[in-house]
């Protein structure tokens, strides 16, 4: 319909030859003609070119597996991750580190998909795109030799301070863990605790307690987490006085006074 010779000049929210269409959300499209490189993304389309446009109420009404008010990103994780993990975006996927089956954090912000593109994080000991799977155990090859076990050192120097601290590994923690009183065996029963840990041996070089005012160096043998095991990761609470709390990974130490030298394969760690 035109005004004399001019076409209709639509209010936003509406199209159509006379304005009597309702425009739907716009979206960067997920299929499009290519004319260059990497340019389909740059032009938005109605419902993302993933869905129809219902012209009588502005809706998207999108394709199956696709969501959001344009169609903009896929449909949210298969039956919610059958309440055993978590639904996320590949950008929050990127920034998160669980030690168990996200090991390394990086920064996946500006490509068009980041936010658009979703998966199930399983929960430790579940596995699957829904983590509807149940994951046995993992083990030591047994025809395989020269292994070692993961050893790491947590090194206490506690002189006039008070408090706990707390030690956690892929995703779990520990009771609060009282220097002073804390012996290898309760240690040992904290770890063992967590359902990431199967089994652990645990020494100590310097003391009776965990911590002292000379220090203190407890030795940690995962017995059955195999391969490169995560750096246990520490909450200190200890205030008051000197104090050191340390963490160091490794597989042979030579043990000399009240501090353990290590040969690093890890990273130092210290709160």
């Amino acid at each position: 319909m035109t005004i004399g010779s001019q076409p209709c000049a639509c209010y936003p929210g509406y199209t159509g030859f006379d304005c009597n269409d309702r425009a739907c959300p716009m979206g960067a499209p997920w299929v499009d003609f290519a004319v260059s490189d990497d340019s389909i993304r740059s032009i938005p389309q109605e419902c993302s070119n993933r869905g129809r446009c219902n012209r009588g109420n502005g809706r998207c009404e999108c394709d199956s597996g696709f969501a959001g008010v344009a169609c903009e990103r896929l449909s949210l994780c298969p039956k919610t991750c059958n309440g055993h993990g978590k639904c996320m975006s590949m950008r929050t996927m990127a920034a998160t580190q669980n030690d168990y089956n996200l090991f390394h954090t990086t920064t996946y912000a500006t490509p068009w998909d980041a936010d658009r593109i979703y998966g199930c994080v399983c929960d430790y000991g579940y596995t699957g795109v829904d983590c509807s799977l149940r994951q046995c155990p993992f083990g030591d090859d047994p025809i395989s030799v020269g292994q070692q076990d993961e050893v790491q050192a947590l090194s206490c120097l506690c002189d006039g301070c008070a408090g706990t601290f707390a030690l956690s590994f892929r995703g779990q923690t520990t009771r609060p863990l009282d220097g002073s009183v804390d012996t290898a065996a309760t240690l040992k029963a904290a770890l063992e605790n967590l359902l990431t840990i199967r089994g652990v041996t645990v020494t100590l070089d310097g003391g009776i307690t965990l911590c002292d005012t000379g220090g203190v160096s407890a030795l940690i043998t995962f017995t059955h987490e195999h391969g490169d095991v995560p750096t246990l990761v520490i909450s200190s609470g200890l205030t008051g006085g000197s104090s050191s709390l340390t963490v160091q990974t490794g597989a042979l130490f030579d043990v000399e006074a009240a501090w353990s030298k290590l040969v690093l394969k890890g990273v130092l760690r210290i709160v």
